[in-house]
């Protein structure tokens, strides 16, 4: 969607830059500020295992200045790229996406697939 906007918004001096962080500690998730799962419905499992993996993300994360400063960088740099990855674990995250995307186009592309 920022790719979409950027390239929409091109020659009016408007920029867009989407700062993707990944897990940083911060206060964000706290016990005290998450919602409660309720153990009757159908989805308490894997809600559970998420709202978990976040709150471990979270709680284990990289110092939030990080962030900060690859904002600071954004906003002052104007050849900042429209998305702006931030941790290894958000660069890790986008990468397992590209290459589940780019694996699933091959696969489109592959002699005998029902495509075209």
């Amino acid at each position: 969607m920022s790719e979409s906007l950027q390239a929409e918004l091109r020659g009016t001096g408007v920029r867009i830059v989407a700062v993707e962080p990944g897990f940083f500690s911060t206060e964000i998730y706290s016990r005290d500020k998450r919602s409660p799962i309720d153990p009757t419905s159908p989805y308490a499992p894997i809600i559970s295992a998420v709202d978990t993996r976040i709150a471990d993300g979270i709680a284990n994360g990289a110092d939030p200045a990080v962030v900060a400063s690859a904002i600071l960088a954004a906003v002052d740099d104007p050849a900042s790229p429209t998305r702006v990855l931030v941790g290894d674990d958000a660069i890790a995250a986008f990468d397992a996406h590209r290459r589940t995307l780019l694996a699933a186009w091959h696969a489109e592309l592959a002699p005998g697939s029902d495509v075209g």
